[in-house]
C-alpha cells in the first residue's frame, strides 16, 4: 500500500507531524483531565503525588488514542499528509471515532469495572458523562488542527502547499 507524499524525503515531515500531534494532544488532555477529574468525578482520595501521576498517565493514553485516530485516517485515505488540508469528512471521522472510543472506555470503566464514578456535577448523556464522552473528539480535533496550522500555515512546511495539490 502506498501513501501520497510519503517518500524517504517525507519521513521527517511525517515524524514531526506525529510528534507535534502527540505533544499537543498530551498537553490539551492534561488540562482537560486536570479540570474534569476534580470537578466532575466522585470518590477520589488521592494524594497530590498520586493525582499528578494519574493525570500524566491518562493524558498519555489519551494522546495515543488521538494518534490512533490520525493513523486510521491516514490509512483509510491512503494519505499520510491529510492534515495539510483537513476536510469536513476528516473532522466528522475524528468526532465520531472519538465519541465511540470514549463511550466504550467510559462504559467499561464506570459500569463494568467500577473504576470510578461520576460526581453530582457531571452532565450525563445515555448513562455516560458528557465531559469524557467528548474529550478525545475535542482535544484530538484541536491537536490535529494545531499541528496542521503550525507545520503548514506558518511553520517549516508552509511552502509545501503551493503547487502540490496532488499531495492533498
Amino acid at each position: 500500500m502506498s501513501f501520497k507524499g510519503l517518500t524517504s524525503k517525507g519521513l521527517g515531515e511525517f515524524a514531526l507531524t506525529i510528534g507535534l500531534t502527540f505533544a499537543f494532544s498530551y498537553l490539551l488532555n492534561f488540562v482537560w483531565e486536570s479540570v474534569h477529574s476534580v470537578w466532575l468525578y466522585g470518590g477520589h482520595n488521592f494524594s497530590a503525588d498520586q493525582y499528578v501521576r494519574m493525570v500524566c498517565y491518562v493524558s498519555g493514553v489519551d494522546a495515543f488514542l488521538v494518534l490512533g485516530i490520525f493513523f486510521f485516517i491516514s490509512l483509510t485515505w491512503r494519505n499520510a499528509f491529510w492534515i495539510k488540508r483537513m476536510s469536513s469528512m476528516h473532522v466528522l471521522v475524528i468526532l465520531l471515532i472519538g465519541i465511540l472510543v470514549s463511550g466504550i472506555i467510559e462504559y467499561r470503566a464506570v459500569y463494568a469495572l467500577k473504576e470510578w464514578r461520576y460526581g453530582p456535577n457531571m452532565p450525563i448523556i445515555l448513562g455516560i458523562g458528557l465531559s469524557p464522552l467528548v474529550q478525545i473528539s475535542v482535544t484530538g480535533l484541536l491537536a490535529l488542527w494545531l499541528t496542521g496550522r503550525l507545520l503548514y500555515r506558518c511553520g517549516p512546511y508552509s511552502d509545501t502547499l503551493r503547487g502540490h495539490d496532488d499531495l492533498l
